[in-house]
């Protein structure tokens, strides 16, 4: 959705006809351009779960066309240490692989999916009108 969105705003399709430094640089713009687009996506579905707890830092993106992320760190007081968790969600032919950390949990079932799907669903409303301007597409 990203690089068709950066598309239409940027009404390019492709470079064709630079030299090769300008490509080199172009690429480099573009790839600064892309990070800066997630960060701002990750700071709307960072709020797509409810508030977020002082101290900590929350991101939820999509990082490519059938990967989501859901990002968390936060400071434990008890244990004086920064902690993370990172949930990685596939969109796979059996469904959705949830991984916890680099460990594979199963798949996404019931309430959980039923609120993930919620939560994808929002975020594209949302950034597509907060961030790209443009109307959603109707479901």
């Amino acid at each position: 959705m990203l690089h068709k969105l950066l598309s239409v705003i940027t009404g390019k399709s492709g470079a064709s006809g630079t030299s090769p430094a300008n490509t080199q640089m172009g690429s480099h713009r573009r790839a600064l351009h892309e990070r800066d687009l997630i960060r701002r996506e990750a700071r709307i579905g960072a709020t797509l779960f409810g508030p977020i707890p002082a101290g900590h830092n929350r991101e939820f993106f999509c990082f490519d066309k059938s990967t989501w992320i859901w990002s968390e760190q936060w400071y434990d007081e008890a244990s004086k240490t920064h902690q993370s968790m990172n949930v990685r969600y596939e969109f796979q032919p059996r469904g959705v692989l949830k991984i916890v950390d680099n460990i594979p949990r199963g798949y996404v079932e019931g309430t959980e999916l039923a609120y993930l799907l919620e939560a994808i669903y929002n975020y594209h409303q949302r950034v597509t009108t907060e961030i790209y301007g443009l109307q959603p597409a109707a479901a």
